[in-house]
């Protein structure tokens, strides 16, 4: 079974760069294996940086208006994604965003007839058994999605007819004391 998940979030993503003046210009696209995806970002006024795991600690605070994240949610151990999550938050700017997509949390209706096992292991993976290939997701529940970073606030979920959720993540406003 083959889910165009990559290409679906990649149009999604374009699509809120069509706002004119106040489309993202710096851009930051984490963790993508298929650079053709990105072509459609590509113009002289913007800077697209694709960056791995260890490029992403290099880059600099507050550095990118749009942060796109098709994969690196699907299958990275929970232990791991708040550490990930903070450094994502660091790197958009005010007024910025993060786009990111999650796994489904239950089998999807659309599924069903391809899908032979379904396991849930407590509250940390997913295991989808298809007639050709096993699919490991770590699991999140909507409210671990909403939550995952101090500092970012989710703006908005969407869940998919295929059971993804894609969500939209804006940096919270920094709490000044007095």
């Amino acid at each position: 079974m083959e889910f165009d998940l990559k290409g679906d979030f990649f149009d999604w993503a374009g699509g809120l760069l069509k706002d004119g003046d106040g489309a993202p210009q710096r851009i930051l696209a984490y963790e993508v294996e298929d650079s053709a995806l990105l072509d459609p970002f590509l113009q002289e006024e913007r800077t697209l940086d694709a960056l791995d795991g260890p490029g992403i600690a290099l880059a600099a605070e507050a550095s990118y208006d749009l942060v796109l994240c098709p994969t690196c949610f699907l299958t990275a151990e929970k232990e791991s994604v708040p550490t990930l999550a903070s450094r994502l938050a660091h790197l958009t700017a005010p007024g910025g965003s993060a786009l990111a997509l999650f796994p489904p949390a239950w089998l999807p209706a659309v599924w069903a007839d391809r899908v032979i096992k379904f396991h849930k292991e407590g509250n940390t993976k997913l295991y989808f058994r298809f007639k050709n290939h096993i699919a490991a997701y770590t699991f999140y529940t909507n409210r671990e999605i909403e939550t995952l970073c101090r500092g970012l606030r989710l703006e908005r979920l969407t869940i998919l007819h295929d059971g993804f959720r894609r969500a939209q993540f804006i940096p919270r406003p920094v709490e000044r004391t007095p």
